[in-house]
């Protein structure tokens, strides 16, 4: 025992140069200081000895996010997305919202404008939760889009009931209107769900 005592007070530990061995490992007789001096089972072992022995940790796989959990989110997005691109297209064959982008002027109607707006924070609203990165917004996200798809749809039926006489409508207000009634119906269903 003082033999050895004696052997280990000339000894360094094999991983740290600068570090002066307090234990040989009962496996590999390799040197090892207070860090790297691993008791395991009644032996003191070197931190590659203990790992073999022990065996490394295994992490549990990360399971993928199914694709089901993300649908509703998705088909919201995709619907708003679709409502918001027809907001560029022209709303009339004739008049005043006959241009491209038409629907983002405040004159004459303010109502295809405000349908723009809505329809862009649902969007942003459901590609936040259909990416998932904010926890504390994802839970309200759904909530947004739902309340803005409906309010977007009230602005486009607003804008269209209030159209002059004899209007003729591209079909871009009706792919507005539809998207943005179906994200808040697919919103509803998920609210429903979730709660």
């Amino acid at each position: 025992m003082a033999s050895e005592s004696t052997a280990l007070e000339s000894k360094w530990c094999g991983v740290h140069r600068d570090r002066q061995a307090v234990e040989l490992c009962a496996e590999c007789g390799r040197p090892a200081c207070l860090a790297c001096a691993v008791p395991v089972r009644g032996q003191v072992l070197c931190t590659e000895c203990a790992r073999r022995v022990v065996g490394e940790p295994v992490r549990p796989a990360i399971r993928p996010r199914s694709l089901g959990s993300r649908f509703p989110d998705a088909s919201a997005a995709i619907l708003l997305a679709t409502a918001l691109l027809a907001t560029l297209l022209p709303w009339d064959r004739f008049g005043a919202l006959t241009g491209m982008l038409s629907a983002w002027r405040l004159r004459p109607d303010p109502w295809p404008f405000l349908a723009g707006l809505l329809l862009l924070t649902a969007t942003v609203a459901a590609a936040v939760a259909l990416l998932r990165r904010w926890p504390t917004v994802l839970r309200y996200s759904a909530v947004l889009y739902t309340a803005m798809g409906v309010a977007a749809a009230g602005a486009v039926g607003v804008a269209l009931v209030r159209a002059p006489d004899f209007t003729s409508h591209t079909p871009a207000p009706y792919v507005a209107l539809a998207g943005a009634l179906g994200a808040a119906l697919v919103g509803m269903v998920r609210l429903r769900r979730s709660s």
